[in-house]
């Protein structure tokens, strides 16, 4: 049971951060985003030719976007993990905040990773890229809710 109610509150908190709190990084965590406003502010329909330039700076622009939306979205999903582990042990307990540090910081690269290949490399569908970050969270729980 225990599982079951902190995969609910951490799959909340990734719903949570995918429809209603991300805001402006979902349209900026994509090079085309970047594109489009490059386009729009020269007044052409391809920066890429027209100011070569502008394009080779602001390229990846996008990079910083979407770090931030992974450090966002890993923070929000295992932050109930972090008041469970915090109602069970205090700070007392060395390996579990730990455990929970080496999985944040997992969290952020898979996201940033899995987010890359939705988006950019166009891999895999939006479908499949919620999978994938639900597979997530269960194994976030799974690990550190065996404490």
């Amino acid at each position: 049971m225990k599982y079951i109610l902190l995969f609910i509150v951490c799959y909340f908190t990734n719903l949570m951060e995918v429809y209603h709190i991300q805001g402006c990084l979902k349209e900026q965590r994509t090079q085309k985003w970047w594109e489009d406003g490059l386009n729009k502010l020269h007044g052409c329909t391809n920066i890429r030719e027209k100011n070569p330039a502008a394009w080779k700076y602001e390229k990846n622009s996008w990079i910083p976007c979407l770090i931030a939306h992974a450090f966002e979205w890993a923070f929000l999903s295992i932050l109930p993990l972090a008041v469970y582990g915090y109602c069970k042990f205090g700070f007392s307990n060395n390996v579990f905040w730990w455990t929970y540090i080496f999985t944040f910081f997992g969290n952020v690269i898979l996201h940033y990773v899995i987010d890359i290949l939705r988006t950019h490399v166009r891999k895999i569908t939006w479908f499949v890229d919620q999978l994938l970050h639900c597979f997530q969270v269960i194994i976030m729980v799974a690990i550190l809710g065996s404490f």
